[in-house]
């Protein structure tokens, strides 16, 4: 299934606002297979209030791949907000972190390469100089006289 948005067997937290932001309800999330049927494994979560502020927090953890859905609402049935949460293999906060350390890895690797240029570079130089000193020692030798030869 590949990319999406949630990671499988992963906790998927959700939040809903009551209408009027009305503090002091009972909030439920109801959740939903990819097939669409109620997930037998899962009971209804009772979402927490943040404070008195009326946003409520929930949490599931699905664990097959898929798109799950979350119909949450007040114990009366009121306020009904449906969403839908796409589950795969891995997330993309996944992928970033992974792109981040690959890119840490290939900054270190240039900068092995970049100082293995500067010896390079060092290196040509001392070939430089030592193909000068060569021709010179074979200019030398060749303006030798050789003694002439004895019978």
């Amino acid at each position: 299934m590949g990319r999406r948005d949630y990671k499988v067997n992963e906790p998927i937290k959700f939040l809903y606002q009551a209408p009027n932001k009305a503090s002091g309800e009972t909030v439920i999330g109801e959740i939903y297979l990819p097939s669409g049927s109620k997930d037998s494994n899962f009971p209804d979560v009772t979402l927490t209030e943040r404070g008195s502020t009326g946003t409520y927090i929930g949490e599931f953890t699905p664990d097959t791949l898929g798109d799950w859905q979350v119909i949450i609402h007040i114990d009366d049935g009121s306020g009904q907000v449906t969403k839908r949460y796409s589950v795969g293999d891995y997330d993309v906060t996944g992928v970033g972190v992974a792109v981040e350390d690959v890119d840490d890895k290939v900054d270190i690797i240039d900068s092995v390469v970049d100082g293995m240029d500067t010896q390079l570079g060092q290196m040509d130089t001392q070939l430089d100089t030592m193909e000068g000193k060569i021709d010179s020692i074979q200019g030398s030798v060749g303006s030798i006289d050789t003694p002439p030869m004895v019978s």
